[in-house]
């Protein structure tokens, strides 16, 4: 070992490897340097205001849309969904027995995943 140097003291009571950064373990339970800073200030609190607001507009919004019937609510949209339902279901269903027959069969699970996004874009 003549001639190289020994890594540096971690504070944390370690070795310090080569190419690694030192482990701070034992600086951050007693508030040195690196604590967090807790204060927040403005920012926080308007994000928070701000959220709450649109939440609380959006859900109003929705409530109206239910009660007058509209947009999504309507009452025709409402017998497509229902028709649409049973389409659904039965096209899923067959992609995913044609998913579960091809990769058993084939063992290609590696492959056979693109079945889903295929199905996708003809579901679109």
């Amino acid at each position: 070992m003549k001639g190289k140097a020994h890594p540096p003291a971690d504070p944390g009571g370690g070795a310090v490897h080569p190419g690694r950064r030192a482990s701070v373990r034992g600086r951050r339970r007693g508030g040195g340097w690196d604590a967090p800073d807790r204060r927040g200030g403005p920012a926080p609190a308007a994000g928070g205001a701000g959220v709450f607001l649109l939440v609380k507009t959006c859900t109003l919004f929705g409530a109206f849309q239910l009660l007058l019937e509209e947009g999504d609510y309507r009452r025709g949209r409402k017998l497509e969904d229902q028709r649409n339902e049973a389409v659904s279901t039965i096209y899923w269903c067959a992609v995913t027995a044609v998913y579960l027959a091809w990769s058993f069969l084939s063992g290609d699970w590696h492959i056979t995943w693109v079945v889903w996004p295929v199905a996708g874009v003809f579901w679109g």
